[in-house]
């Protein structure tokens, strides 16, 4: 009686051994948790270049608005401009523009504090935002006339408009 031949399998042959499927696990969380970090990281740029763009096209507003005032000859209006909301300025709100301010606010949207005139912007991302010792993440912005000094101390006049950051911060 013949046996018929056996065969014979190769441990390589047969499928991952518990060691290599557990480094794989790991190299493969590692990769993940990179991306992620990654990822949120550049979701914080893009809100904070959405923030920028947001704050100029504000600035443009309230200029073209400075300009209109000093064309129809109406130049003594332009210190109303400090005490309105600058948004209604715009042809549009901005994306996430939600209206007057209520603390506490949505995060991701602007609002208008009109007690303190002031435009405030939530942030959703704050990882990378330093805003000194206020422990609230909120960036807040006010309008801000320019004045020049007359010659011979006649006063001063206005020769500027600008939307600035009222508490100072850092992002990025």
């Amino acid at each position: 009686m013949m046996r018929s031949p056996q065969k014979k399998r190769s441990a390589a042959a047969g499928g991952f051994t518990l060691i290599e499927l557990i480094v794989v696990i790991i190299v493969i969380s590692v990769l993940g948790t990179l991306a992620a970090d990654r990822l949120f990281y550049y979701r914080e740029r893009a809100e904070k270049a959405m923030v920028d763009a947001t704050v100029e096209l504000v600035k443009m507003g309230l200029r073209i608005r400075m300009a209109e005032l000093v064309a129809s000859n109406r130049s003594t209006e332009l210190p109303q401009l400090a005490r309105e909301n600058p948004v209604r300025w715009l042809d549009e709100p901005p994306a996430g523009y939600a209206g007057e301010y209520t603390a506490p606010g949505k995060p991701g949207n602007w609002y208008y504090a009109s007690q303190e005139n002031a435009l405030i912007y939530l942030p959703s991302s704050t990882s990378y935002l330093d805003t000194g010792q206020n422990k609230k993440k909120e960036l807040r912005f006010r309008v801000e006339l320019r004045y020049q000094i007359e010659s011979a101390g006649q006063g001063r006049s206005i020769v500027g408009i600008t939307l600035a950051s009222i508490n100072g911060y850092k992002w990025f």
